[in-house]
C-alpha cells in the first residue's frame, strides 16, 4: 500500500495500490487520468476508525504496471456526476518512471512534487 510521495517498485504486470483520504458520503471520489504506463484496475473504499455516519475513510486505487516509460500519474478528487466541474483536489505523481531491467522488471517511482512555502521553487527534485 502506497501513499503520496512513496517510491514504488513492482515487476512487470504486477499490481500496486495507492491509498488516499476520501469521504464518499459527500459524493467525492478519486479518479485517475489516463496513463499509458499503468492500467487502472479497481477502486475500494475503506472505512476510517470512526463508525459515525459520514466519517471519512480511505480510497484504495489499484493499478497494474503495463509499460515502461516516463509520465505523470494524475488522480483527481471530484464528484463524477458533476460534469464540467474541476476537481477539489488533485494528486500528481510527477516522475512516474518505468524501466525494464535484465530480469524484465518494471520499476515505478512515484515522487510527489511539493511547492515551497513561498511557491518560488519546487522541492523533491521537481
Amino acid at each position: 500500500m502506497y501513499e503520496a510521495g512513496d517510491s514504488i517498485t513492482v515487476s512487470n504486470g504486477d499490481t500496486f495500490v495507492i491509498a488516499l483520504d476520501a469521504n464518499p458520503s459527500t459524493g467525492y471520489s478519486w479518479e485517475a487520468d489516463a496513463n499509458a504506463d499503468v492500467e487502472f484496475v479497481k477502486s475500494k473504499q475503506v472505512q476510517g476508525s470512526s463508525n459515525a455516519v459520514g466519517a471519512p475513510g480511505t480510497q484504495q486505487l489499484t493499478f497494474k504496471a503495463v509499460k515502461a516509460g516516463s509520465s505523470t500519474l494524475t488522480l483527481n478528487y471530484l464528484r463524477p456526476f458533476e460534469q464540467g466541474v474541476p476537481p477539489v483536489r488533485t494528486e500528481e505523481f510527477d516522475k512516474l518512471l518505468a524501466e525494464i531491467d535484465h530480469w524484465d522488471k518494471v520499476k515505478l517511482s512515484l515522487t510527489r512534487c511539493v511547492p515551497s512555502t513561498d511557491r518560488t521553487f519546487w522541492h523533491n527534485g521537481c
